[in-house]
């Protein structure tokens, strides 16, 4: 899906996607102490029409370039966030291995939400342990300090 890169900060996770239905939306995830921020950077539509190699590598170039401008010009303004008191659960799924081939599936962190909703953010392999570490940091506390009405 891209490559993945660990910032200096270690509660940005550059480049995570969320799947609603043939396309997925890739976003910066930003944990910050009462919030994950999700910051949109765009569409990639996988499905829409059949393509060939070549083709396939001159939309993921257009695309790219696309994506690093918005996030050097701060054009990605629109996102959204979420809110640790608005977290009931959250599962991390580590990377696995999906096939014989050695192909890797992405990690996941779903977010279960108080209001029902059902969050699936996924991320390269690469920064699973970035992300276990962010969520301990500020997932978990935000959560227990939620909890204990601080």
């Amino acid at each position: 899906m891209g490559k993945a890169r660990r910032s200096k900060e270690d509660n940005v996770i550059y480049s995570v996607w969320i799947r609603h239905g043939p396309d997925t939306i890739h976003y910066d995830m930003v944990f910050e102490e009462d919030c994950i921020r999700l910051i949109y950077l765009g569409e990639y539509w996988q499905r829409v029409r059949p393509r060939t190699g070549l083709q396939q590598r001159v939309d993921l170039f257009i695309y790219s370039l696309r994506k690093r401008r918005e996030r050097n010009m701060g054009e990605a303004s629109h996102g959204f966030t979420i809110d640790y008191c608005s977290i009931k659960s959250y599962n991390l799924v580590r990377p696995r291995i999906a096939s014989p081939q050695g192909d890797v599936t992405p990690g996941v962190l779903e977010l279960t939400l108080r209001d029902g909703r059902r969050v699936r953010i996924e991320f390269s392999p690469k920064v699973y342990e970035v992300v276990k570490s962010a969520v301990k940091r500020y997932v978990i506390r935000g959560i227990e300090k939620c909890r204990d009405g601080g």
